[in-house]
């Protein structure tokens, strides 16, 4: 069996690895229970709870 997966309006044919491949992403995703995913290089990842702090503080200022 194949799904329907779409990207940027556009619509493509998963084959059955794929869909299971990407089945088993989500579940390690859901088991990390982290706060945050995050895009990186390898496709969607578990992030910390501090992991946009840097971010954050370097636009903070004084006032």
């Amino acid at each position: 069996m194949s799904r329907r997966r779409f990207e940027s309006d556009q619509e493509r044919t998963v084959s059955t690895d794929e869909d299971m491949l990407n089945q088993r992403k989500w579940e390690k995703l859901t088991a990390d229970n982290a706060p945050f995913r995050v895009v990186s290089a390898d496709g969607l990842a578990s992030a910390p709870i501090d992991h946009f702090d840097a971010l954050l503080l370097a636009q903070a200022t004084s006032e």
